[in-house]
């Protein structure tokens, strides 16, 4: 997927090209699809919920 930079300007987008205004809005398109960014949750998510467990462990062995 290509990464291109996007304008919206007065209600209306399009793709960028030269120069903006100021008071114009831009976005980039990512280079990740849907399940790239999907899998980085669930991998961080898991990661959360092992750290949280660990020390839930250590807090109660006190």
């Amino acid at each position: 997927m290509k990464s291109c930079v996007w304008v919206s300007k007065n209600g209306r987008v399009s793709e960028a090209d030269g120069i903006q205004p100021r008071d114009a809005l831009l976005f980039a398109t990512g280079t990740a699809t849907s399940e790239d960014l999907l899998l980085q949750q669930r991998i961080a998510a898991e990661q959360n919920i092992r750290l949280i467990r660990s020390r839930l462990a250590e807090a109660t062995r006190r």
